[in-house]
């Protein structure tokens, strides 16, 4: 690599770390709901984007051009910032190597870091649920990723990797990306990753950003998961690998089981309505929710109709639609009404307490009273009894 070809990825490099900074990647909290019932929090750390990108910050560090007490990433924005010092190391003092500077998959790391850190569910192949203990007989150096999530975007395969972050309990940070561009190569990789493996999709998907104001939810339809669930068992079949997707499939066997039961109930409520209408009796809903806003329309119009009281000057007394809105203030009323009754109970209660304890102090006081009449009488007879011996 000569010196041109350096600058130029120091420019790419330069691109990626502000792109990364002005999105806030850093903040993004990243929910991924898979398909085996499994939730991967993932988080895209600032420590994490050197590696990502290829750069070799331990290898940098024997230069001694770096400022003491800083982290990976301000490392990696001190190098791009002192480049050409960086530079000089390499090609005029032949102090550092450059090959051992960048990842020989440099300029493939470069060009898929943007998509590898927002993650789609659209144009997703599959998650592969990675178990190096399933093919340490077919390989002598299994990943150390968790997760693998498969993409294709306009003819490019994008495969980013998760390993759990015991420092942060259980989340996910990104330990390797790549793109491929050669379908063969991309090939090779699955191969490596997917046999005797775990295969299943990704069914929803939050991403929230408090600083950027973000909060989106996406999500697979029914006809995306029909779509990406026949593609999982073909790959199933192709690599060995276990189909898992029985999480969401269940949820989704319980969503339609209550969707029927609620048609099948409507249903019931309906003719229940009709019955009501050619009896020409008021039809009471007890759940609103159940009916779309126009049925309830229907129905309200018929019950006010039942319930028109027309006087001789053919005028409206009353209709069913104000006998439930007067019902229902009542209603408020009555419960204001023991709210305040409790209250009051509550306020004699202490009273009624204040009132015995004001008896038993009388009580206790007349006690004192009559200890010093008694005291008093004593008294005034040892005067008379003086007085009688002085005369």
């Amino acid at each position: 690599m000569d010196r041109a070809k350096y600058n130029e990825i120091i420019e790419k490099l330069t691109e990626c770390v502000l792109a990364y900074k002005k999105g806030n990647m850093f903040s993004n909290k990243v929910l991924l709901y898979l398909g085996n019932g499994e939730i991967v929090n993932v988080r895209f750390p600032k420590n994490g984007v050197a590696h990502l990108l290829g750069v070799n910050i331990e290898y940098l560090k024997l230069s001694n051009l770096f400022p003491k007490k800083a982290n990976t990433f301000e490392y990696l924005e001190y190098f791009l910032e002192n480049s050409y010092s960086f530079g000089n190391l390499m090609f005029k003092e032949k102090k550092l190597s450059v090959n051992k500077v960048f990842s020989d998959n440099i300029q493939e790391k470069l060009s898929c870091f943007w998509e590898n850190i927002h993650i789609r569910i659209d144009d997703l192949i599959t998650v592969v649920k990675y178990n190096s203990e399933k093919t340490y007989q077919a390989e002598s150096m299994p990943d150390i990723s968790d997760y693998y999530i498969v993409r294709r975007k306009h003819g490019k395969y994008y495969l980013l990797g998760l390993v759990r972050n015991e420092e942060r309990g259980v989340m996910y940070v990104p330990t390797t990306s790549r793109q491929y561009d050669d379908f063969f190569e991309y090939e090779k990789f699955m191969s490596r990753i997917c046999y005797n493996q775990e295969l299943t999709y990704i069914n929803n998907q939050q991403i929230d950003n408090d600083e950027k104001e973000i909060h989106k939810n996406f999500f697979l339809t029914l006809d995306e998961k029909i779509t990406k669930l026949d593609y999982l068992i073909n790959l199933g079949k192709k690599y060995t690998a276990t189909v898992s997707v029985g999480n969401d499939l269940l949820f989704q066997l319980k969503k339609s089981k209550n969707g029927y039961e609620k048609e099948n109930s409507l249903t019931d409520l309906l003719i229940s309505f009709k019955n009501k209408v050619d009896a020409r009796k008021i039809f009471e809903v007890k759940d609103r929710s159940i009916f779309s806003e126009e049925l309830l329309n229907l129905i309200d119009s018929y019950n006010n109709f039942i319930c028109n009281d027309v006087s001789a000057d053919n005028s409206v007394v009353k209709a069913y639609s104000k006998v439930v809105e007067d019902n229902t203030k009542l209603k408020e009323e009555l419960k204001k009404k023991r709210a305040e009754l409790l209250e009051m109970k509550e306020e004699n209660r202490e009273l009624q307490g204040q009132f015995v304890k004001t008896l038993d102090e009388n009580e206790f006081l007349n006690s004192q009273l009559g200890i010093y009449h008694e005291a008093e009488e004593k008294i005034k007879k040892l005067k008379q009894g003086r007085v009688a011996l002085r005369n």
